[in-house]
């Protein structure tokens, strides 16, 4: 069965042999985010102590690859190592207008880093992440929701892209969406018809017969002695 070829920003198994008396030599091979072999070696008064150095070596090295535009996440990165390197990716691409990217770092920062930075890449479950958006629904968050969704999606795919995640775990998390509002009702041609005859029925009845002469003069003298006892009090 052929040996695994080692990850790009890996190592190989360490191995320690003692030179000569009291100085032990640890080596290792250690393979680039290009792709080339290289062997890498360290001394010390131990086994431990050279094998120590020669991981400090190594480290240093995948760390360097990292930032100059390299990436070594792998299942067990920590999140919040994800996110940088999701914003980082962002700005070299220069797809994305400065406002939306001020959206994103704001939804990351406020909302994602707080909740999943502490988290391992494989700790990132569909679970996890609906969790985390029912709780922004539930304080009717819905636009924060959405977008910290979406966010989270970019930053899964990396992890995807660099083979420490099978899948994007955000794909079979939760869609959030607006409760609908109540539906508005259109009226009907049936309903224009009757309510327009309802409004002729109204306006075409009959007028209230006019009130008598007699009916006037009784109303003045209702008038004429209230205005007498006002006076006479």
């Amino acid at each position: 069965m052929p040996r695994k070829p080692i990850e790009p920003g890996r190592w190989g198994q360490i191995r320690r042999r003692e030179i000569s008396p009291g100085v032990w030599r640890a080596q290792a091979l250690y393979r680039d985010f290009a792709g080339v072999l290289h062997k890498y070696e360290a001394r010390g008064p131990s086994g431990a102590a050279a094998q120590r150095r020669l991981e400090d070596k190594l480290h240093r090295s995948s760390t360097d690859g990292t930032t100059s535009g390299g990436a070594a996440i792998t299942p067990e990165s920590r999140m919040t190592v994800v996110f940088d390197q999701w914003v980082s990716e962002k700005r070299v691409e220069g797809q994305i207008t400065p406002q939306s990217l001020a959206t994103y770092l704001g939804v990351l920062e406020r909302d994602l880093r707080p909740t999943f930075g502490a988290l391992r890449v494989r700790e990132v479950t569909p679970v996890a992440v609906n969790r985390v958006l029912m709780a922004l629904s539930a304080a009717r968050k819905f636009d924060t929701a959405r977008q910290a969704r979406n966010v989270l999606s970019q930053v899964m795919m990396v992890c995807v892209r660099y083979g420490a995640a099978p899948f994007n775990p955000v794909r079979d998390a939760v869609t959030v969406r607006k409760p609908r509002r109540d539906e508005v009702r259109a009226l009907g041609l049936e309903d224009i018809v009757l309510r327009r005859k309802a409004v002729r029925e109204w306006e075409d009845r009959p007028a209230p017969p006019p009130r008598s002469a007699e009916h006037h003069a009784a109303a003045a003298d209702r008038g004429h002695d209230a205005r007498h006892r006002a006076a006479d009090r």
